[in-house]
């Protein structure tokens, strides 16, 4: 299953790359930018499986700092549920961020981390990074994360011996056994 969600990851880079080029001046993605990392989402069960995997192949040091960062930022989810509050305003510093605000498996971050940035859209509403200069009502190429999200399901149905609906946080995938 990881060959095909990194196929996935694959085809959501190219578009979100086509979308760069076309809009230069839109695009405001660059190195040292981390505002993705501190949005509060979720991931799919197949992400969660290859990021704990990827997380397991890390030194002591780091998993130390990953698994510290991921308790503080359980706690901030928490918190957030339990007030009820709207979670696309909530900010949460994502635990594989390290020091220097990079991410620490960079290479196979999840669909919503790769897709912002560029236009997005689920069940016709429309998202778009706050910093970047794409103008609200003017259409662009847009990655449609409703298909994309239904995919991820069906590969984490593939990996579960039951249907696993249920989404996970990154300090999830990192503080417990996932199914």
């Amino acid at each position: 299953m990881e060959k095909e969600l990194l196929a996935l990851y694959r085809q959501i880079d190219q578009a979100f790359n086509k979308v760069a080029v076309k809009f230069p001046q839109e695009f405001k993605c660059k190195i040292g930018c981390c505002d993705c990392c501190h949005a509060a989402f979720d991931v799919s069960l197949i992400e969660a499986v290859t990021i704990k995997k990827a997380f397991n192949t890390l030194g002591k040091k780091t998993k130390k700092y990953c698994i510290k960062r991921a308790k503080e930022a359980s706690e901030l989810w928490e918190q957030a549920i339990e007030k009820k509050v709207d979670l696309s305003r909530v900010r949460i510093p994502c635990p594989l961020l390290n020091r220097d605000n990079e991410c620490i498996l960079y290479k196979l971050r999840p669909v919503n981390c790769r897709s912002y940035g560029v236009p997005t859209e689920i069940h016709g509403k429309g998202h778009v990074c706050h910093l970047s200069g794409f103008v609200s009502g003017k259409s662009y190429p847009t990655i449609r994360l409703h298909i994309i999200q239904q995919l991820l399901l069906e590969l984490s149905m593939n990996i579960s011996k039951k249907n696993y609906f249920k989404r996970i946080t990154i300090a999830d995938a990192i503080l417990k056994d996932l199914p």
